[in-house]
């Protein structure tokens, strides 16, 4: 998928590495169609060539929450598309992010999930 998105174009070859990930005899047109039908809403983005706009707009939006973290006195650590937070301080993180997720893509599709790690 990410070879879709950061393609300027139909990809005509199997992206390197990916081809045995998929069942021995898969097509790439049958495994692209997979991946269309999986992701009908933003396949008219595949071939675009949008990834590295894509890439931007996550980090703007990854730095917004950091800021505003900062601001509300949290200690955060940006982890490419996630924040590192105290525990006790994940579910105000959680709401930031669904929050600058909304605003920035008028969309509530946003997943977001905790995960705690003890050491």
């Amino acid at each position: 998928m990410n070879a879709m998105v950061f393609s300027d174009g139909p990809l005509r070859n199997w992206p390197e590495d990916t081809r045995q990930h998929f069942p021995t005899g898969t097509k790439l047109r049958d495994a692209i169609e997979m991946l269309e039908e999986k992701h009908a809403p933003i396949k008219h983005l595949f071939g675009a060539g949008l990834g590295f706009q894509l890439m931007r707009i996550e980090s703007d939006m990854i730095i917004e929450v950091t800021t505003y973290l900062a601001q509300a006195g949290i200690t955060a650590l940006p982890l490419h598309d996630a924040v590192l937070v105290a525990e006790s301080k994940a579910d105000f993180a959680a709401r930031a992010m669904q929050a600058h997720f909304e605003r920035g893509t008028a969309s509530p599709g946003a997943i977001v999930s905790t995960v705690f790690w003890q050491s």
